[in-house]
Parts: C-alpha cells; sequence; structure tokens
C-alpha cells in the first residue's frame, strides 16, 4: 500500500461506492440519529424507509406519513437557496405524491 495515501481521505478509483457514500454520509447520519431516538424514548415515529420516494420516509403511528429530504454540498458553495434547482426539484417530486 502507498503510504501517500490516506484511505480515510482518498477515495477508490476502483469502488465507486466510496463517492457515493461520500455524498450521502450525511444523510445516514441524519437518519440513524432518528433511528437511535426511537429506541430513548416514546415517539410518534413507527418505521423509517430509506430512499423511498424520498430520502427518507417516515412513516408515524397514526398511519400518516412525513417524506424529508437531506441535501448537502460543499461548504464552499453556501448554504441552499429557495430558488436552487436542487431544491425545487425536491419540492416538485414531493408534491407530485399528494
Amino acid at each position: 500500500m502507498n503510504e501517500n495515501l490516506n484511505p480515510i481521505s482518498t477515495l477508490s478509483r476502483a469502488d465507486h461506492g466510496d463517492d457515493m457514500q461520500l455524498r450521502v454520509r450525511y444523510q445516514a447520519t441524519y437518519v440513524a440519529m432518528i433511528a437511535l431516538g426511537m429506541l430513548l424514548e416514546p415517539t410518534e415515529i413507527e418505521v423509517i424507509y430509506c430512499e423511498h420516494h424520498e430520502d427518507l420516509l417516515i412513516r408515524k403511528n397514526d398511519a400518516m406519513f412525513c417524506g424529508c429530504q437531506v441535501k448537502t454540498r460543499q461548504p464552499k458553495l453556501g448554504p441552499f437557496k429557495a430558488d436552487d434547482v436542487q431544491i425545487k426539484q425536491a419540492l416538485s417530486r414531493f408534491v407530485a405524491l399528494q
């Protein structure tokens, strides 16, 4: 192994999952925190579905659903704005489910 390459900060050229996981790490962490919260105290959340219609789809104990989009991007780009194409597309997909 090349000692100059750090597997934590260097993406694999052979495994495209490295790049994909880097982009969804925040999303996975967010879902994990919600799931852990389900174990700690009573909650209205009954089931969490990942990558089903939304980044995560939450089924509550009243049989209602909550769709959540978790958006991230490089810090140098700054926060999302309401008129960014990614936000418009996410809202359009959510409205289409209604």
